[in-house]
């Protein structure tokens, strides 16, 4: 009885990790879009200038992030994700005070590295740990999905307090910031913890299942050991063209439609349309995982991309095609949400699974922060029909890379670990 209680934990966990994406990184990431308007004009600061604030933050959260992720070899997971989030939320609070760029630029910055390490890193390893491989998936892509949930909750609520003249940025910042940091707390300190052992993990493979318990195994690879394989740095460098073609088609397709003159109505509607599929591909994403494993799962989620930037393409001829982008794009978010976590934990086990993780972040992070300009630079010198054919380029060699990572390590797990 007490075995079939404490197996049930691991749901918990999800549901505490759907809370922490949804507030402590609704909080230090998504609703700043929200703020931008309201600083440049209450501050009277350039909206370029002003901008940096988020190329300095993605900078500096990609540099600590390989660090962040050894501390989770060392001390407790609750420690770090209540460190995490008490900084995370310092930040946003010293944004409620700041009145000059380097204010902003510092507290911005401080919210997303401490962020990083609960949201992108801890979260991630929670659900590879207290979940086999018969439920990683899933489990990951609700985790992202609370996240999705949770910035149209944040963000709704955000636009009323900064709407409202009496209270504004300032406060807005502030009161964020206390919500981020007393829910944080709430769910970290009561709940958060690694699994004792293996009676406690859900979705074990047959052959690991069993009610006895068992010290969870650690297998895989070594940060050191890995960077020594060619392979990793070939799949590593697939997610610099994800990050390119990511940014491109999730931040200009909004303006390229107004471009095409499609009605105000019409491009909220494509724009809602993208949110929603959005939620169902981080959960759907993640069942595919699961079910159909990791190489078949990119594989469609490649399909979805390419056909929707080809819809993009093909959208002045045919506006309807608008909204064959929102759907395939939306339901195929899940291979740069959920997949690079749960790539990381089949392809390089647990052994050093958040710093490895971190590494490849390091790529998409560099992949994303230079592909809006590079991409703006060929839409505004040539055409946004250009601009949409080299978002194909990137997309094709993006899964080029990771298909040959997924082929090779698979190969090699299987040799070296028998996995």
């Amino acid at each position: 009885m007490t075995e079939k209680k404490s197996s049930k934990y691991g749901w918990l966990i999800l549901v505490s990790a759907m809370i922490l994406q949804a507030v402590v990184f609704g909080v230090s990431t998504n609703m700043h879009t929200q703020f931008t308007s309201y600083v440049v004009a209450g501050e009277n600061f350039k909206l370029a200038t002003f901008s940096i604030m988020f190329t300095i933050g993605a900078v500096f959260s990609a540099i600590f992030l390989p660090v962040i992720g050894k501390t989770y070899n060392k001390y407790p997971i609750k420690l770090i994700f209540m460190t995490g989030t008490i900084i995370s939320m310092a930040g946003i609070m010293f944004l409620s005070f700041a009145n000059q760029y380097w204010m902003f630029y510092f507290g911005y910055t401080l919210s997303q590295v401490a962020a990083g390490a609960v949201c992108s890193l801890g979260a991630p390893m929670l659900m590879n740990s207290w979940f086999g491989e018969k439920l990683r998936g899933r489990a990951l892509g609700l985790t992202f999905a609370g996240g999705s949930i949770g910035n149209i909750v944040i963000q709704s609520l955000i636009v009323k307090v900064l709407s409202n003249p009496d209270q504004g940025y300032k406060f807005a910042y502030f009161w964020a910031s206390i919500i981020g940091l007393v829910v944080g707390l709430a769910v970290i300190i009561p709940f958060v913890r690694m699994p004792k052992d293996t009676s406690e993990v859900l979705g074990k493979a047959d052959e690991e299942a069993s009610s006895e318990k068992k010290e969870i195994e650690i297998w895989g690879w070594s940060v050191v050991e890995v960077k020594g394989q060619k392979f990793f740095w070939v799949y590593s460098v697939g997610f610099v063209f994800i990050g390119l073609y990511v940014a491109g088609l999730a931040m200009n397709f909004a303006t390229y439609l107004n471009a095409i003159e499609l009605t105000p109505t019409t491009v909220g509607a494509v724009g809602s349309l993208f949110a929603l599929a959005s939620l169902i591909g981080n959960v759907g994403g993640g069942t595919m995982f699961d079910k159909i494993g990791v190489k078949k799962a990119m594989i469609f989620a490649g399909i979805l991309v390419v056909i929707a930037d080809v819809a993009l393409l093909l959208t002045p001829k045919l506006l309807p095609l608008a909204f064959v982008f929102a759907v395939c794009k939306g339901f195929a978010v899940y291979h740069y949400m959920s997949g690079p976590s749960v790539l990381a934990g089949k392809l390089f086990g647990n052994k050093e699974f958040a710093s490895i993780l971190a590494v490849t972040q390091i790529f998409f992070a560099v992949g994303y922060a230079i592909g809006t300009p590079i991409f703006g630079a060929i839409a505004e010198g040539i055409s946004f029909s250009a601009a949409w054919i080299y978002v194909l380029v990137c997309i094709v060699f993006a899964f080029i890379c990771l298909l040959t990572g997924i082929d090779a390590f698979t190969k090699m797990n299987k040799e070296k670990f028998g996995k």
